[in-house]
């Protein structure tokens, strides 16, 4: 069960990443003149449709909800991991299945989980395991398996600035009067540097994964990824006024002022900017954007510091909502093929 749920999630966030990929199910561990066919098939994969590498996502996912471990198993990948993760399979997919969105938020949502009073809870160290945790990775250092050098470097406030918050998330936190997860999120250092982006006073950096010795743990799911995923859902089918529902549930947990939404596109575009307030730096954003339709719109309008459009805003088409194939790839397997426009 945790295997499967693991491989699902991986087969996700690449058919996110690539479109059509190769499924793969099958370890090699040796090659034999026995095995040499076989293993060549399953070294040198051809991709497959997104249909196909959904259809074995949800199936990973299934065989997760049968066997993963119970949902108290935070650190490891769990039943409740695997309905969350279903949820959003569900509202990514070509032609997104809400019933089934809803149907797997519900489920999580019904599971026991409660929103920390306290958003910087969440990031402190302190409450690791906590109430709103759905599935979390165990940070244990710089001798773990999966280290400290991502942690180290994602803080980065000296030249590591490859996380250097947006003018759109700072206007959001400050139009929403939204201090506490401003505070959680951002932190500002006096720096050696300017750029068109900030100045050297005061320049921000993401802030919730603050340590730097690879102890800090960080989460796969978390209940309000699920609670706005739920009012993306019912935003989609017409029930506005329970989306917002959702969303206030969020923001007054962040201490800020409740929100409407009288259609469709405005629902849309406050749960977006929800999401976008409470999941930055959590890996989110690029995948929200894109599920909603709003990857080109947004960000061909990003700004520098003075206003004025970025220069590369220009580069963000269709063709660049996939990420190209790795040219050693295509060199090693010549049944792969490149995405349009690389």
């Amino acid at each position: 069960g945790e295997a499967s749920l693991i491989r699902a999630l991986n087969h996700f966030q690449a058919v996110q990443l690539w479109g059509d990929c190769p499924i793969a199910k099958t370890a090699v561990f040796s090659i034999s003149s026995d095995s040499f066919d076989q293993a060549f098939n399953q070294l040198f994969p051809a991709r497959k449709p997104v249909v196909e590498v959904y259809a074995q996502i949800i199936a990973d996912c299934q065989v997760a909800i049968d066997k993963a471990p119970a949902a108290s198993n935070k650190f490891k990948a769990n039943k409740m991991a695997a309905n969350a993760l279903l949820a959003k399979v569900y509202a990514t997919m070509p032609n997104p299945d809400w019933a089934k969105v809803k149907q797997h938020c519900d489920v999580v949502i019904g599971g026991g989980y409660t929103l920390l009073p306290t958003f910087d809870h969440l990031f402190d160290s302190a409450h690791e395991g906590n109430t709103e945790s759905i599935w979390e990775v165990n940070g244990d250092g710089w001798g773990s398996p999966i280290g400290a050098w991502s942690t180290f470097m994602f803080l980065g406030t000296d030249w590591k600035k490859f996380n250097a918050p947006s003018h759109t998330l700072v206007k959001a936190y400050t139009n929403n009067n939204d201090t506490q997860r401003l505070a959680t999120t951002i932190t500002r250092e006096n720096v050696g540097w300017s750029d068109s982006y900030w100045s050297s006073t005061g320049y921000p950096f993401a802030y919730k994964m603050r340590d730097t010795n690879g102890k800090q743990n960080f989460y796969i799911a978390r209940l309000a990824d699920i609670l706005l995923l739920k009012a993306e859902a019912l935003a989609s089918t017409g029930d506005f006024s329970g989306a917002m529902t959702l969303v206030n549930q969020v923001r007054t947990r962040a201490g800020i002022a409740t929100t409407t939404a009288a259609n469709q596109a405005a629902a849309i575009d406050k749960v977006l900017e929800e999401r976008l307030m409470e999941l930055a730096f959590e890996g989110d954003r690029w995948f929200d954007l894109k599920r909603m339709g709003k990857a080109v719109q947004v960000l061909s309008q990003q700004k520098d510091g003075n206003g004025n459009i970025l220069s590369t805003a220009s580069n963000i088409n269709q063709n660049r909502l996939l990420w190209p194939i790795p040219q050693d790839k295509l060199d090693a397997n010549s049944l792969l093929t490149q995405n349009p426009g690389y």
